[in-house]
């Protein structure tokens, strides 16, 4: 047992981090800066910490392994950040909760981001400027998050999952290089913002029950030709589109013509 925060940084020459029989943590856990820190299999038996977890620059560890037992990550909930060598997350599969935020960014090695089969609630998700993943999916049971933001990911190629995923404030695929498909998120039917930008090679997003948004905004989507995943939009406030060359001004006059009611304030560069 430990009663306030479990801080372990900067101890260059530890390789396994080892704390028998650690079983609870009352506030939150700091795992920063180790150059060869390859193990944290002495949290293996921690299933809840009160306000955080963070497992931030740790150059060579690989996996997660030691957080199996993780159901809730606090209050402030999870971030894994510029850990260079990991590969695997599997290790949270059995993470439920995880307060505020679940961010997973600055990640060199891991090749996707999938599963988090039990994950349930998140505030926020944020999967950003991880250089070679290629791939998201699954979170197949988190219903209670507002904001997701894909961010930065240079070799994403498909988004798909979030089954149970109803409604959002905020939505934003931005800077997304290599993104070809969107197609995640087929049950969410309204957001307050959805900013599609900066993902040259996109040429699928699809929401399919996607009817209500704040605003909507598209731009600098190069490959982008069809707005035939977002027909079953019947409402938008604002709608921005910008440099989509591929969606030309009578293709977005269609689009606009589908809609239940025409938007408050349309912006379109293009003409």
């Amino acid at each position: 047992h430990i009663g306030h925060d479990l801080v372990v940084r900067r101890n260059d020459s530890m390789r396994d981090m080892k704390i028998p029989s650690l079983q609870t943590i009352k506030h939150g856990v700091l795992i920063d800066d180790h150059l060869a820190l390859e193990s944290i299999t002495g949290l293996s038996q921690v299933s809840k910490v009160s306000h955080s977890l963070m497992v931030r620059a740790n150059r060579r560890l690989k996996s997660l392994a030691g957080l199996e037992a993780l159901v809730d990550a606090g209050s402030e909930g999870l971030t894994l950040d510029d850990n260079h060598d990991l590969a695997d997350l599997s290790a949270l599969a059995s993470l439920q909760k995880s307060g505020k935020s679940l961010v997973i960014s600055n990640h060199f090695s891991l090749p996707e981001i999938k599963g988090l089969s039990e994950l349930t609630q998140a505030n926020a998700l944020h999967l950003l400027n991880n250089r070679s993943i290629t791939d998201i999916n699954g979170f197949s049971k988190l219903n209670e998050v507002t904001e997701v933001r894909i961010e930065g990911n240079g070799k994403l190629q498909r988004v798909h999952g979030f089954a149970q995923v109803k409604s959002l404030v905020d939505l934003v695929v931005k800077d997304n290089a290599d993104l070809a498909k969107f197609a995640g998120f087929g049950n969410c039917a309204s957001t307050g913002h959805f900013e599609v930008t900066d993902n040259p090679g996109l040429t699928e997003l699809k929401l399919s029950l996607l009817q209500q948004t704040g605003t909507l905004t598209l731009h600098r989507n190069q490959s982008l030709g069809t707005f035939a995943g977002l027909f079953p939009l019947k409402y938008i406030d604002i709608f921005s589109v910008c440099d989509n060359p591929n969606l030309p001004t009578a293709k977005v006059e269609t689009f606009l013509k589908q809609l239940w009611k025409q938007p408050q304030t349309v912006d379109s560069c293009d003409g």
